[in-house]
């Protein structure tokens, strides 16, 4: 057994010469303690009560938003899928929802046998035409330069006349 050494460098624990001096003293430091982490408990719980609070309204926005629609006849329905302004916002929810989907599968698609696979195959499909597609990305770019210089020299010649003058 490997001897222990202590020392007393005098310097005692506060709550352990309380106990020794005053046990009040020590109750009273204890539920000084107890007060102290039951304050950060309620300062967490307020925390997260507006995030809940987000959560819900924005839930009520998705149910206003159905409960206007439904209260639609077929042909006011046609009229709302025509508009623009409901159409281009109505493309964005959709891209965010689908961008959430996607986010909310990931680990689960690249975890399974055939979902790896497919990953791999698709990270390998990039690697080989990457190459060709900045190859070609280039190109139109150095080909926009010269119609822009032939442009300036010919401000007439319209972009179907100079691709036809390069064939």
């Amino acid at each position: 057994m490997t001897p222990q050494y202590q020392f007393n460098l005098g310097q005692t624990d506060p709550l352990l010469s309380i106990a020794q001096n005053n046990p009040e003293g020590y109750i009273s430091v204890i539920e000084q303690e107890l007060q102290k982490l039951n304050n950060i408990k309620q300062q967490l719980i307020q925390a997260k009560q507006p995030a809940q609070q987000n959560i819900n309204n924005a839930v009520n926005i998705w149910d206003s938003i159905n409960n206007e629609i439904a209260s639609m006849t077929n042909d006011q329905k046609e009229l709302l899928a025509k508009d623009e302004t409901y159409i281009s916002i109505e493309r964005e929810l959709q891209l965010m929802i689908q961008e959430e989907l996607i986010n909310s599968v990931k680990d689960k698609v690249a975890a399974s046998p055939q979902g790896k696979e497919l990953l791999e195959k698709q990270l390998n499909n990039i690697k080989v035409k990457k190459e060709e597609i900045i190859k070609e990305a280039n190109k139109n770019i150095e080909i926009f330069k010269r119609f822009q210089e032939a442009a300036r020299l010919n401000p007439n010649l319209t972009y179907a006349e100079f691709i036809k003058t390069l064939n």
